[in-house]
């Protein structure tokens, strides 16, 4: 029996995941720490959305991306930077990754 990691492992990973996305990215310096702290917020999010008020995955994640938009765009008149900067990388741990393979595998396998 596989056990899911603690919610806060999996916080801490979407935080370091995004990292490396900025990186990727070439993103500012100056941007890469806080927009890991909003994709580790935006998984955050989705989890709690998930598990502690038991809403829809699908209804998670429309609601953690809606939050992490708001919180992004703050950031970024904070930071006086593009919204765009901490959007595209906070929102890759939300992101689904196998059922998004699932699904095209299964279009592509239909006929």
């Amino acid at each position: 029996v596989r056990k899911e990691p603690a919610w806060y492992l999996s916080v801490v990973h979407a935080g370091v995941a995004t990292i490396f996305l900025c990186h990727l990215h070439r993103e500012p310096v100056r941007a890469v720490l806080p927009a890991s702290r909003q994709g580790a917020a935006a998984y955050g999010a989705y989890l709690l959305l998930r598990d502690v008020f038991n809403t829809g995955p699908i209804l998670s994640l429309f609601l953690a991306s809606a939050v992490v938009a708001v919180l992004c765009d703050l950031l970024a008149r904070r930071m006086r930077m593009i919204t765009t900067i901490f959007l595209c990388a906070a929102l890759v741990p939300l992101v689904p990754g196998l059922g998004l393979y699932r699904t095209v595998l299964a279009l592509l396998l239909s006929e």
